[in-house]
């Protein structure tokens, strides 16, 4: 679901340390521009929450955003959440199930109700890789209840900086937007809704800059077709206060009852841990370290970096995702490890999958650009 954007934002960020499972709490608070159901370009205040907590194999992320208008005479709301369970992975394939819940309401309209489940067939990595799935959903809205299906294929590839992606679904429903873009009733022919899009995202020093796009045909043809855009940035002026940039306009979500909307804001974030800053370039270079526990076990260990949450893939993990443990000022994994020259890549609290900047640079068919590590 693609929600509108504020123009002020307060990020207050909770990780707890030495639990397996990672928790992240985010609070919004600001203005916007917004246009989505009964709220038409003016200046809205807005407020939301969002709770995300991660396991090696879960994912669950729930989310509360409203808008009011200036005028208070207008007023949307939503909450959503979603959570995702994702099997090991078994010659690079797993299988991933999602499902989700939510809720819209706006001024004076009954409030639209959903829930959905998705499941896909995964390949590859978090570096490379694609999805092919299927799914259901009921969205009900004046005591109707309307029932969908979709089918969905997502692909991804990220080199260094740089992380494509692009999707293509198809929807089929009864569910009816006005021309206000509000859900209104059930049609009597279901119509079969084909979507494509694509975006990309660049993580730089002390900025990031990202943008997609999307077009939605119906029955079978894109002429005339609808679309949608995003573009966003973050520049972090300070190691605790960034500048965002926020601007698009996202079609209706047939899936969740969500109308149309197009936004327009520019803000401010405060974090409460430090991000390199434009001011302070210095980019965090952690060292790797291995070290002999017995026979089998060997330790991986990176020093000098700070994070609230590390991971690594490599050949000796599948390429699947291993959390790393943080004792003290290094983050560490003890595993079976053969001896030799291994493949791996790094991904620090959350974002892109990464060659350790201490470690010399290979071309991986599977994994993209990774580190190699020589294991005594």
């Amino acid at each position: 679901m693609r929600r509108a954007r504020l123009i002020l934002l307060t990020i207050l960020s909770i990780a707890p340390r030495g639990i397996r499972a990672q928790w992240q709490l985010s609070g919004d608070l600001g203005a916007a521009v917004l246009t989505q159901g009964d709220v038409h370009g003016a200046g809205v205040m807005t407020a939301g929450v969002t709770l995300d907590v991660a396991g090696d194999h879960t994912l669950l992320r729930t989310s509360a955003l409203g808008a009011r208008a200036g005028n208070g005479q207008a007023f949307t709301s939503q909450w959503v959440a979603a959570g995702s369970a994702i099997t090991p992975s078994w010659h690079s394939w797993s299988l991933v199930g999602t499902g989700g819940v939510g809720v819209f309401t706006q001024t004076s309209i009954t409030a639209t109700n959903s829930a959905d489940l998705l499941i896909q067939l995964q390949a590859g990595t978090a570096v490379r890789g694609f999805a092919l799935g299927g799914g259901w959903a009921r969205t009900s809205h004046n005591d109707v209840a309307i029932p969908s299906q979709r089918g969905v294929a997502d692909a991804w590839w990220s080199f260094r900086a740089e992380r494509f992606s692009a999707a293509a679904s198809v929807t089929r429903t009864r569910a009816v937007f006005g021309e206000s873009s509000i859900l209104v009733d059930i049609s009597r022919t279901p119509a079969n809704y084909q979507d494509l899009s694509a975006g990309w995202r660049h993580e730089g020093t002390g900025w990031s800059i990202g943008a997609s796009a999307g077009m939605r045909g119906r029955n079978g043809t894109f002429s005339g077709a609808d679309g949608w855009q995003s573009v966003s940035a973050t520049l972090w002026a300070a190691p605790h206060v960034g500048v965002l940039l926020d601007a698009g306009r996202a079609n209706a979500d047939f899936v969740r009852g969500i109308p149309r909307s197009s936004y327009a804001s520019v803000g401010l974030r405060i974090a409460m841990r430090p991000r390199v800053s434009l001011a302070d370039r210095r980019a965090t270079r952690p060292r790797v370290q291995v070290a002999r526990v017995d026979e089998r076990v060997r330790r991986i260990e990176l020093v000098g970096l700070e994070a609230r949450r590390v991971e690594l893939i490599g050949d000796f993990t599948d390429w699947a995702p291993v959390t790393l443990e943080r004792r003290d000022a290094r983050w560490t994994l003890e595993r079976p490890i053969p001896p030799g020259p291994h493949r791996i890549a790094i991904r620090i609290d959350g974002g892109e999958w990464v060659a350790p900047p201490s470690l010399p640079r290979v071309d991986d068919d599977l994994a993209g650009s990774v580190g190699l590590i020589t294991i005594p």
